[in-house]
C-alpha cells in the first residue's frame, strides 16, 4: 500500500474511498480496526496530495473512534496523533504540530508496553 501511495496517490485515494463506502454500508463497522485503518490510509493519500484539510478531518475522525472504544490502544492513538502532527507540520502549522507531537510522545512513553519505534519516530519528527 505504501508503494501505491508514492506512485499513484490519486488512484489509491479512489480505492480507499470505495473501501470506506463499502465498510460504512455494514452495520457497526465504523468501530472496527479495519475501518480506522482505511481512514488513516485515505488521510495519508490526502496528505501526500497536499490536501491537508481533508487529511486532518480523517485523522480527527480516527481519534474520535479510538476514544469511543472501551479498551483503547494507547499505541494506536499515539500513531494517529503522530500522523496528525505530521499533517500540521507539512501544512505549515508548526505550533500545532509540536503540541500534538508532544502529546503523542507522552502517550507513547506512558504506556506499560512502550513502543520504541513510535517513540523514535515521534522524536525524529519533533526534530
Amino acid at each position: 500500500v505504501a508503494f501505491e501511495l508514492m506512485v499513484k496517490p490519486r488512484e489509491a485515494q479512489t480505492q480507499f474511498m470505495k473501501a470506506l463506502q463499502l465498510l460504512e454500508s455494514i452495520d457497526e463497522i465504523s468501530m472496527t480496526h479495519e475501518y480506522r485503518l482505511v481512514l488513516g490510509r485515505l488521510a495519508s493519500c490526502y496528505q501526500e496530495q497536499q490536501m491537508f484539510t481533508q487529511a486532518e478531518s480523517l485523522y480527527q475522525r480516527q481519534l474520535l473512534l479510538l476514544h469511543e472504544q472501551p479498551n483503547v490502544n494507547a499505541r494506536e492513538i499515539g500513531a494517529v496523533l503522530n500522523n496528525l502532527a505530521m499533517n500540521y507540520q507539512n501544512s505549515g502549522r508548526i505550533g500545532q504540530a509540536i503540541d500534538i507531537y508532544v502529546q503523542a510522545l507522552e502517550l507513547n512513553t506512558s504506556d506499560a508496553l512502550t513502543d520504541p519505534f513510535l517513540v523514535s519516530t515521534t522524536m525524529g519528527n519533533l526534530g
